[in-house]
């Protein structure tokens, strides 16, 4: 995310192998150069300069220092690592729109630091910034930082060399975190995984999962294996808002009512595949059940940057936050290869009740791109800083324009309802 977009996204809210005898490098890769065998195949190349580099640190950029926690403290994610691993620069990319090459300017972390998250009806944790060496660091002990905790994210660097310090750390961790909180969730995120190949981060991913599990089942810790996911990661593409879109729906009790809903939608529309984003975090927080392509979701993701974009070209003087804001003149926009609209107090198909239950002028917005193999995705606010992207064939939308748009004013009136139940619930 460029600079401008991180400006208009902030106006716009408010080694060693785990095998010892392996001839594997760091989590998959190959060894140092030197040790190279040229004719190899499979793994002709490292991380290259990437390796044994500390490239990324910890801010309290957007945060605030946090005394011992009391009952009163929120659902929480806590971020931990070794020093360097890219825990700060995570959080401020995902959740402060900071410019992945701005993360190497950040300082290290020394404390623990707090970050409200509250984008948006579902959005609403903390994520907890951790320093490298937790019990050195502060007064706090681990399990007391554990204390309410829904997700633990270890942050691993796959370019470290120090591989068997990483391991020693993530079992420690593990250990004491399962011991201290049973149903605790843990994400592994292999970050800064730019620096491998696809054939590299599968091999990495694998082999340490495959550690991992053997030393929970060694220490009689069964039943955490099946609470811990791995995902490969980097800063640099959208790979670090996909995993953290899953952390994300750990949080959420009504994941699994929000997939029913995309579901009926998808099943009722021959939709291919949809999503329900949190506008302002580019995080997915439901998707219907059909597995998720990266592809899908880069494809979504990007057309959210688009349409805010467009948005404050075309905003009114003092726009509402909303995904967009065109002035009545500016309802509809088509070239051979896209197409874009943004409706204003009616619907341009022909119906009146687009997207019901908007509520706001501003608030009433549709983007829709046609892209060159007659494929349309097809994105609508349904809630505040919510919206829903879905993806379908070019024939099947333009047959029945008003049957899909129907049936996402029906799913909005649902989620709504989902809405305005959690609201009372928290009530």
């Amino acid at each position: 995310v460029g600079e401008g977009n991180r400006c208009r996204r902030e106006e716009y809210m408010a080694s060693g192998s785990f095998d010892e005898y392996s001839d594997v490098g760091p989590y998959g890769t190959t060894p140092q150069m030197d040790d190279v065998n040229e004719e190899e195949e499979d793994f002709p190349v490292g991380p290259g300069s990437f390796i044994g580099q500390s490239r990324l640190a910890s801010s309290s950029i957007h945060a605030r220092d946090i005394s011992p926690p009391d009952a009163t403290d929120t659902t929480r994610v806590v971020i931990v690592g070794l020093p360097g691993a890219g825990k700060s620069s995570v959080q401020n990319v995902v959740f402060h729109k900071l410019s992945p090459h701005e993360t190497l300017f950040l300082e290290s972390t020394d404390h623990i630091v707090k970050h409200d998250i509250s984008n948006s009806s579902f959005l609403q944790f903390q994520v907890w910034d951790t320093p490298g060496k937790l019990d050195s660091a502060t007064d706090m002990s681990f399990d007391t930082v554990l204390a309410g905790c829904t997700v633990l994210l270890f942050i691993v660097d796959v370019t470290s060399e120090d591989t068997q310090t990483t391991m020693q750390y993530l079992h420690q961790t593990l250990t004491q975190a399962y011991i201290a909180n049973p149903q605790l969730y843990t994400e592994i995120f292999i970050h800064k995984a730019d620096a491998l190949t696809e054939d590299q981060k599968l091999r990495c991913q694998r082999e340490l999962q495959d550690r991992v599990d053997e030393e929970l089942r060694e220490i009689n810790l069964d039943a955490a294996i099946d609470r811990i996911s791995y995902r490969t990661t980097s800063i640099f593409d959208n790979s670090i808002y996909q995993a953290f879109s899953s952390v994300a729906q750990r949080l959420i009790p009504e994941v699994a009512v929000l997939e029913n809903l995309l579901d009926c939608l998808v099943n009722s529309c021959a939709i291919e595949k949809a999503f329900l984003f949190d506008i302002v975090s580019k995080l997915y927080i439901a998707t219907d059940s059909s597995p998720v392509h990266t592809q899908d979701f880069e494809l979504c993701s990007d057309m959210i940057e688009v349409t805010i974009d467009v948005s404050f070209i075309y905003q009114r003087k003092s726009p509402s936050l909303s995904l967009s804001s065109a002035p009545e003149q500016e309802d509809l926009k088509r070239t051979t290869t896209r197409e874009t609209s943004s409706t204003n107090g009616g619907n341009q198909h022909g119906g009146s009740d687009t997207c019901r239950g908007a509520g706001t002028l501003t608030s009433q917005s549709i983007a829709i791109i046609r892209l060159s193999n007659d494929t349309v995705v097809y994105q609508c606010e349904v809630a505040q800083y919510l919206a829903l992207s879905c993806i379908l064939r070019a024939e099947t939308y333009d047959a029945n324009t008003g049957i899909v748009e129907y049936n996402i004013g029906v799913f909005q009136d649902g989620l709504h309802e989902v809405i305005a139940q959690r609201k009372h619930q928290v009530a």
